[in-house]
């Protein structure tokens, strides 16, 4: 009694043969539309691409130009910041609490390395926020302008940014920095400074200027994508690589002499030479 034959194999290529079938001159025809619509199509990648950076900045750019809207109708205190609300421009009052004020290190401002000034805002509802007043590179300036803010109620307009990721420690680790500095706007961090319900953003401050402090400026919308110019961009850069292995799978095949097989079988069943 006899089993089924086994099915014969096809002797594995070696690097070295499979590069001498490249170099047939058909294959290296090929090779070259290849090449020339793999370019096309990592050239078209590249430009969805810069559409997708252009389109990212245009949007950034109008929510920073849109009008002033009330801060309670863009976030609420407590509430997970909602990815339409950065870089939106509100406006809000209320009163400083000047003792409350935290400084944050290693800020860059036109290459220069200094401290962000941040104040805690409390609103008419008993919440407080993170106001961003500016920017500066003493920090006894900074103390000075605490001790000089108003204490009446004031009205403010800035740009909304959602707060900053928590910096990962291990336990009993500390940040090192002296008394009133953070590493990060962390909200987690700042409700242990402040009492009362929080926002889970911060005010970039535009308007009115404090004395003696930089303006930090509003985003300019450098790093921001478009999704969908970006999934274009991923899809030919796709379609560029796969000409180019579809390019050697014919080319490996040829060598181990299943191309001309697999040609051969196509055309005896379009000829109806096949069962």
């Amino acid at each position: 009694m006899t089993g089924p034959r086994p099915t014969p194999r096809v002797a594995p290529s070696t690097v070295d043969g499979v590069w001498r079938t490249a170099l047939r001159p058909r294959w290296l025809a090929v090779l070259v539309a290849v090449l020339v619509l793999s370019s096309a199509m990592a050239w078209l990648g590249t430009w969805q691409l810069g559409r997708a950076r252009q389109q990212g900045g245009a949007a950034q750019q109008a929510r920073v130009s849109a009008p002033p809207a009330a801060l309670s109708e863009v976030l609420r205190p407590q509430a997970a910041f909602p990815a339409a609300a950065v870089d939106r421009p509100v406006r809000l009052a209320g009163t400083w609490e000047g003792a409350g004020q935290v400084l944050l290190p290693e800020r860059w401002l036109d290459g220069r390395k200094g401290l962000w000034v941040l104040t805690p805002l409390r609103l008419d509802d008993g919440s407080v926020i993170a106001v961003l007043l500016g920017w500066t590179d003493s920090a006894q300036v900074a103390v000075r302008g605490a001790a000089r803010l108003p204490i009446a109620q004031v009205t403010l307009t800035g740009v909304l940014r959602p707060g900053e990721e928590a910096v990962n420690r291990t336990p009993g680790e500390t940040s090192g920095l002296p008394a009133g500095q953070l590493e990060r706007v962390d909200p987690v961090e700042l409700i242990e400074r402040w009492d009362g319900p929080i926002h889970t953003g911060f005010v970039v401050l535009t308007a009115p200027a404090q004395d003696g402090l930089t303006p930090v400026p509003p985003a300019t919308g450098n790093g921001q994508l478009a999704l969908q110019n970006l999934s274009y961009a991923v899809q030919w850069w796709i379609f560029a690589g796969f000409g180019l292995f579809l390019w050697f799978r014919l080319v490996r095949d040829d060598h181990r002499g299943l191309l001309g097989t697999r040609v051969r079988e196509d055309r005896a069943e379009r000829a109806g030479l096949t069962p």
